[in-house]
C-alpha cells in the first residue's frame, strides 16, 4: 500500500538542495498503484495541499501558488489515466503481479521480459525505475503494460489472449494520445512478440502498451463517451 505517494513539486527529501518530484514521478506512482490492483489513486501537489499563496508562510518549500499549481502537467495526467482505464472493460481487470514468474514456454521463455536496448544512461532496463506493471482483463478482451522508461518489452501474447486477432496500441500517458501500431493474429499459446515504444527510452518517456481484442471494435485507448462495463 502506498499510503501517500509522491506530491508534484515537493522537494525530494524536503530540501531545496535537490530536485523536486515532477509530472513523471507522480505519473509513475499512479500507474504502478492502479496497475497493481489499487482501488484508486490520489494525486497530491505541494502547493495545493497547503493552499500556498504569497500572503502565507510556505511549508515544504512551496513556490508556485495554488492557483498556478492547479494546471501542473501531473494533474492533467491523472485525467489521461482515468480515460485510459474507462475506455476498456473495467469490472473484470486483475493485476499481473509478477511478469517474470508466469509459467515458462516450451523452450524456457518467460511470458514477458524487458529487452535490453539503448536509452538514457542513468536509467537502464534493469533499474528499479523501469519496473513494468500490467493489468489483465479476465474476459481476455485487453491487457495493459505500463513501461515507465519506455524500453522495449517482449510479451508472450498467447498467454493473455486465446487465438484471435488483436490490435496493438501505444498510449501516451503524457498527453493522452494513442496510435495504433499493429494487428496480430494469435495462433498459439506460446507466441512471443517484441514491442518497441516510439522514441528513445529514458526517464520521463513512459508509455502504455495496450493489446485488445480486435473483434470488439474498441476505439483508441483513452477515448470515452460513457464508462464501459461488460459481463456480469
Amino acid at each position: 500500500i502506498d499510503g501517500e505517494p509522491r506530491y508534484e513539486e515537493i522537494p525530494i527529501g524536503f530540501t531545496t538542495a535537490g530536485a523536486r518530484f515532477n509530472d513523471h514521478d507522480v505519473r509513475q506512482a499512479a500507474y504502478w498503484a492502479v496497475f497493481s490492483g489499487a482501488l484508486g489513486h490520489t494525486y497530491g501537489c505541494n502547493d495545493v495541499w497547503q493552499m500556498y499563496g504569497e500572503k502565507y508562510a510556505t511549508e515544504a518549500h512551496a513556490r508556485l501558488g495554488w492557483q498556478k499549481a492547479l494546471d501542473l502537467p501531473g494533474a492533467e495526467d491523472m485525467l489521461h489515466l482515468r480515460r485510459l482505464l474507462m475506455s476498456r472493460p473495467w469490472n473484470s481487470r486483475v493485476p499481473v503481479f509478477d511478469l517474470h514468474h508466469i509459467p515458462l514456454g516450451p523452450k524456457g521463455q518467460r511470458a514477458t521480459s524487458i529487452t535490453v536496448g539503448e536509452g538514457d544512461a542513468a536509467v537502464s532496463p534493469e533499474h528499479p525505475a523501469s519496473h513494468v506493471v500490467a493489468l489483465f482483463d479476465r474476459q481476455e478482451a485487453v491487457v495493459f503494460f505500463y513501461l515507465p522508461t519506455g524500453f522495449p518489452i517482449t510479451v508472450n501474447v498467447g498467454v493473455f489472449m486465446p487465438p484471435k486477432t488483436v490490435n496493438v496500441w501505444w498510449f501516451n500517458p503524457r498527453d493522452g494520445s494513442a496510435e495504433k501500431a499493429d494487428a496480430i493474429a494469435i495462433t498459439e499459446r506460446f507466441m512471443f512478440r517484441t514491442f518497441t515504444p516510439p522514441g528513445t527510452p529514458g526517464r520521463g518517456r513512459d508509455w502504455v502498451l495496450v493489446i485488445d481484442d480486435a473483434g470488439r471494435g474498441y476505439p483508441a485507448p483513452g477515448s470515452i463517451s460513457t464508462p464501459r462495463r461488460e459481463g456480469p
